[in-house]
């Protein structure tokens, strides 16, 4: 064979295989860009969720602290256990539409629980009203109970928030 026909040969060769790994170098980095910009989004949607979700916990802790204490009127816990029990309106749906799709599945534990806990405290204060026949609110021990596995499963649904945030890395 013509050595400048080999030559030629060899050159194309290395020329192509440069080309093919310089385009799946290129191909790679890509990936690695899409699946780091993917997460970060993920990570922003996730943070902006775990803001909302935390202060609607918020919002019912503290419905829970002003009310479920001695001498309230049963009036006024009565009026806040039909609140406990209402039909989630839209923007407490779409709140948890969202928690389904982007929170992790430790968070969305925690938080039904937190929830169901909170709930769980106006059943028994409705049951104390009723049983003791009451005009104010008596804090029983069994409404203690519940207040305090309240308090726990909050703090709980708080420690998820900021566990799996820190899995996610920096915001």
């Amino acid at each position: 064979m013509n050595p400048a026909i080999l030559g030629a040969l060899i050159g194309a060769l290395s020329g192509t295989a440069a080309a093919a790994l310089t385009a799946w170098n290129s191909v790679r980095i890509s990936k690695l860009n899409q699946t780091g910009e993917h997460a970060q989004w993920l990570r922003d949607r996730r943070a902006a969720l775990y803001v909302e979700l935390l202060a609607y916990q918020r919002v019912l802790e503290a419905r829970r602290r002003k009310l479920i204490k001695s001498d309230s009127p049963a009036d006024a816990v009565r009026e806040a256990i039909g609140y406990a029990h209402a039909p989630e309106n839209e923007s407490e749906a779409e709140l948890v539409s969202r928690m389904i799709a982007y929170a992790s599945k430790e968070v969305w534990k925690a938080y039904y629980e937190a929830t169901a806990a909170e709930i769980s405290v106006w059943d028994v204060a409705a049951e104390e009203i009723t049983r003791l026949k009451a005009t104010t609110l008596v804090i029983t021990e069994k409404l203690a109970n519940a207040v305090d596995e309240a308090d726990v499963k909050s703090s709980n649904f708080l420690n998820a928030v900021h566990r799996d945030m820190q899995v996610l890395g920096p915001v």
